[in-house]
């Protein structure tokens, strides 16, 4: 086999697991996995410098986002891609004006689906609060750390890696709302809590649709920033 055949080869195998859905399933969240692995072990060994969890719980979350840059930079390499192909590109202008009705819009399904989901599953309680792993944040610096890992860090990373690559590596060969709800499904389960998830389901089909539309993940990324930025005034600001 001649290396020019040898690499055609390896292009094709490569097309075909990009486009085949189990696999984009099976690496989504194994990249999802793997990024939050590598970053506790990147920063384990300073947590003990650190002053504090918050502290830690930020330098965690930032480790997070440069550990997906260089792991998507390496499969780049690897197996060239365009960054398009996951949504990293110039939303239009028209895009980005939809990123507040599409706000509203998700706030309005969340609440109908908590309302339905208390009144017909048992032990449902939509007053539990999130966990979001931040606590008494008393001071100035750890207000904006927390900002920024909450409203500004985290969006990004969920947005390259559950709409960015999961959803649009489905939609290649899947229909939309079959994309869009087994995106949707795994990204309520990956917060944990029956409520949490309820609302990041509605979240989610959303962003997904914002997708199909655009092509960008840049306004699921400020839809997504906006809806963490409310719970952050009113968790930390107005509690």
């Amino acid at each position: 086999m001649s290396q020019q055949t040898e690499i055609n080869s390896n292009e094709s195998v490569a097309k075909t697991l990009w486009n085949n859905p189990i696999f984009i399933l099976v690496g989504s969240m194994g990249l999802f996995l793997l990024t939050q692995l590598l970053s506790a072990l990147a920063v384990l060994p300073v947590s003990q410098t650190l002053k504090n969890d918050n502290y830690t719980l930020a330098a965690y979350v930032g480790t997070g986002l440069l550990t997906l840059i260089v792991i998507l930079s390496i499969v780049r390499v690897i197996h060239p891609f365009r960054w398009s192909a996951i949504g990293l590109m110039w939303p239009s202008r028209r895009a980005l004006v939809s990123v507040i009705p599409a706000l509203f819009i998700y706030i309005f399904i969340s609440a109908s689906l908590t309302i339905l989901a208390t009144q017909f599953i048992p032990g449902f309680n939509a007053q539990q609060v999130q966990d979001v792993g931040f606590d008494k944040l008393n001071h100035p610096a750890e207000l904006v750390t927390a900002f920024l890992a909450l409203v500004v860090i985290t969006p990004i990373v969920e947005e390259v890696i559950f709409r960015g690559i999961l959803f649009k590596g489905l939609r290649r060969r899947l229909p939309f709302w079959v994309s869009a709800v087994f995106t949707s499904v795994l990204f309520a389960v990956a917060h944990g809590q029956w409520n949490v998830a309820v609302d990041t389901f509605a979240l989610s089909i959303i962003l997904c649709y914002l997708v199909e539309k655009n092509q960008s993940s840049v306004p699921t990324i400020l839809v997504h920033g906006l809806k963490n930025g409310l719970a952050f005034v009113l968790l930390f600001v107005y509690k």
